[in-house]
Parts: C-alpha cells; structure tokens; sequence
C-alpha cells in the first residue's frame, strides 16, 4: 500500500476506524450524560452550591463534547501522490472533500516525533503547506521508516 505502483502512485491511507470512531462518540456522550445524571441534584433547585455543581457540569462538557466532536467529524485520509500533484481525501461519516496539492502548494516535508510513555517514540511524516495547512502520514516505528517512506513521497511528487 505504502510503495509506488507500476503507474507511479503512491497510495497511502491514515484510517479512523469505524469502532474507534464508536468508542470516541459513545465515551464522549457517556460522560456528559453522567455528569449532568449526577450533579444536577446539587444545581437544581439553586442554592448556594449550584456554582460549584455547575462549573463541574461544564467540566464535564469540556471533556465529552470534543471525544463526541472528534468521533463524528475526524477524518479518514487518503494521501493519492502523483508527479507533481497530491490529492488527500479527506472521509468521515458526513461526506468527504478532496484537497489538491501542487508542487507550488507544497512547502516541505518534515518529521514528527511522537513521544510514548510505555513504548518506543515513534515518527511520522508531515507535509505542509504554503496555506498554512498540515498533513500527517501515519505513525513509522523508526526514523529510518519515515525517512524511507518520506523519500517514496518525494519520488512519486517529483519534489
């Protein structure tokens, strides 16, 4: 999948599968949900402590809406490299919307370094853009991997 074809495309995919997509929606609704079941006694009817309760409410809001967000709306990529052109579509459960790249577009391609607290850092190629966008590869195991396959990316770019 990661390697150049015979027609010289690179294809690379950076999935959100569609039970981790579960797992973040439902987590996240759990939490508001049990956060509001348990504090509203303390907010309603209002008393002294309805603040307290209620900043813990919002507490709870600011922690689940963004695991729901990121359940419904993160997306799926799908990194398509052609000399002198990069189409990333980009999926999720709403439709999806295709961003072009020229090498004009194109600023450069850089690592990131992704530190683990119960395994090995691992590495993953990004590219940005003159826009200001950024777009990463998945995660490499080695720095080695990365520069390998960020060298793939350059071949089939023509960069």
């Amino acid at each position: 999948m990661d390697e150049i074809g015979p027609d010289g495309t690179l294809r690379h995919v950076v999935a959100m599968h569609t039970p981790v997509r579960w797992l973040f929606v439902i987590g996240g609704a759990f939490v508001m949900a049990i956060s509001v079941w348990e504090l509203w006694r303390g907010v309603w009817p209002i008393n002294l402590a309805s603040p307290f309760f209620a900043f813990m409410i919002a507490g709870g809001f600011s922690v689940g809406f963004p695991m729901a967000y990121a359940g419904f709306f993160a997306p799926t990529q799908s990194w398509t490299v052609r000399q002198g052109a990069i189409e990333i579509e980009l999926r999720n459960p709403f439709g999806s919307r295709i961003r072009r790249f020229t090498r004009s577009s194109v600023e450069d391609f850089e690592y990131r370094e992704h530190e683990w607290d119960g395994r090995a850092n691992s590495w993953s190629v990004v590219m940005r853009t003159t826009g200001g966008e950024r777009f990463e590869t998945r995660d490499f195991n080695t720095l080695a991997a990365a520069t390998v396959f960020r060298e793939r990316i350059e071949q089939a770019f023509g960069a």
